[in-house]
């Protein structure tokens, strides 16, 4: 694995790192970039999932529960984590 991995600030999906870049077995981490009013979905399958916002705030829908989360930024509040 690079020891440095380019962000793409250009697109929603900012960063993208698997186990195969990352050359371990289980660990993937992505930094999703949402606009205001913009949403995401993914189907994470049988995966486990830690959902952290990195700074703003939305709404997190999983199985049609749904959780509130807000950060200012990664600089001045510690996160919450929803655990799926």
């Amino acid at each position: 694995m690079k020891h440095h991995i380019k962000s793409n600030y250009s697109q929603t999906t900012v960063m993208n790192i698997t186990p195969e870049v990352a050359g371990w077995a289980y660990l993937s981490f992505r930094v999703i970039k949402l606009q205001p009013g913009e949403t995401y979905q993914e189907n994470t399958g049988s995966n486990e999932v830690a959902l952290v916002p990195l700074e703003g705030a939305g709404r997190l829908m999983v199985d049609n529960q749904q959780w509130s989360v807000s950060r200012e930024s990664v600089f001045t509040q510690m996160p919450h984590v929803l655990y799926v």
